[in-house]
């Protein structure tokens, strides 16, 4: 990815640990707008910690994706925060 490759997109990401943290940090070091959700409240919060220490544009979200109703607000949170979903 290159440093402005997702500039002005928007992401969601399941997880604010592992893959998902690492995926999180490298969508917003290309340029996207990402909300991270995650079920670990110390985990979203260490990467909230950790985003806006480097500057970089990711929310964190608590929230079990195992929950239909939960994914659905994930959604409709990142599109009315961001103007839609890349």
């Amino acid at each position: 990815m290159t440093m402005a490759e997702f500039e002005g997109k928007a992401a969601l990401v399941t997880g604010t640990t592992g893959i998902g943290r690492a995926s999180a940090i490298r969508l917003a070091e290309a340029g996207a707008e990402v909300l991270a959700c995650g079920i670990d409240k110390a985990a979203n919060r260490a990467l909230e910690t950790f985003a806006a220490s480097r500057g970089l544009s990711i929310r964190v979200r608590l929230a079990d994706v195992t929950q239909e109703i939960e994914v659905e607000a994930a959604v409709v949170d990142c599109v009315e925060q961001s103007g839609g979903l890349d």
